[in-house]
């Protein structure tokens, strides 16, 4: 069964690579902008962050040396629940902004978020750089409902991933994984399409064990050059939906796509 009723959706992440740093004190400026709306996006105080960059030579990695080897930003969260626990997240760095929601209502809704979250801020951002890739990632889970030693992902997934699984797999007695990707034209723009299966073992309500089959999706929108205008990442971002519809409902069942909403073609 999938996560949620009418969804599988287990998180959703946006990310936009810039094609330049931004300078420190713009990332500031753009922090205290988000501060200023915290009343009513309901994110909490910053927290500052500063990543160092791995540089990869013929003695292995090192870390970078110097003022250009560090990413200096910040991350902002929201939490609910008597856990506290991390159902939004915004972090911006230097090269990068990203956005991603554990909250997810359904793709108008989700996207209305992020641009109520976040469109303001990298519009400010887009005064000075451009966006070099757009990136869209959706994680989605099914849970099997009877024994765990009899969770067959025939359940779920079709023909084409079942004949990558060895039968210790297909029997369900077995965990496993399946990694793929590749590139191709969304439009005029070429695309990285990572998809990756994974089943797991672990705890639900109650302390009953259960197998779970996590589907992660990525499609990476990725420009050369100038990159293109902050302004056309809402059309980038609709194309990365798509495509990423098409891609969840070419993998699993008819069934299980039209109890969470979807169609091959869609």
């Amino acid at each position: 069964m999938p996560l949620a009723p009418d969804h599988a959706i287990e998180r959703v992440r946006f990310e936009i690579q810039f094609a330049e740093a931004l300078p420190k004190k713009v990332v500031e400026q753009i922090g205290i902008k988000h501060d200023a709306k915290s009343t009513e996006t309901r994110f909490g105080y910053r927290q500052e962050q500063q990543i160092s960059k791995l540089v990869v030579g013929p003695g292995g990695p090192t870390v970078a040396s110097g003022n250009g080897g560090n990413e200096v930003g910040w991350l902002s969260t929201r939490v609910m629940g008597v856990g506290n626990a991390i159902v939004e997240a915004l972090t911006l760095q230097n090269s990068r902004m990203s956005y991603e929601s554990g909250d997810y209502r359904g793709w108008t809704k989700s996207f209305a978020r992020f641009q109520s979250v976040c469109g303001d801020l990298l519009a400010d951002a887009g005064n000075l750089v451009n966006a070099a890739s757009a990136t869209l990632e959706y994680t989605d889970r099914f849970i099997f409902q009877g024994e765990v030693v009899q969770a067959r992902p025939d359940g779920l997934l079709r023909g084409e991933i079942l004949a990558l699984l060895p039968e210790s797999a297909l029997s369900g007695r077995e965990l496993w994984h399946v990694h793929r990707g590749w590139y191709e034209y969304l439009g005029d723009d070429k695309c990285l399409v990572n998809q990756n299966f994974d089943a797991q073992q672990g705890t639900i309500e109650f302390e009953k064990e259960a197998k779970s089959i996590q589907i992660f999706s990525k499609c990476e929108i990725r420009t050369d050059g100038a990159g293109f205008g902050v302004a056309d990442l809402v059309q980038k971002f609709t194309l990365l939906h798509g495509r990423s519809i098409h891609l969840i409902a070419s993998t699993i069942t008819e069934e299980m796509a039209g109890n969470i909403g979807l169609k091959k073609g869609n």
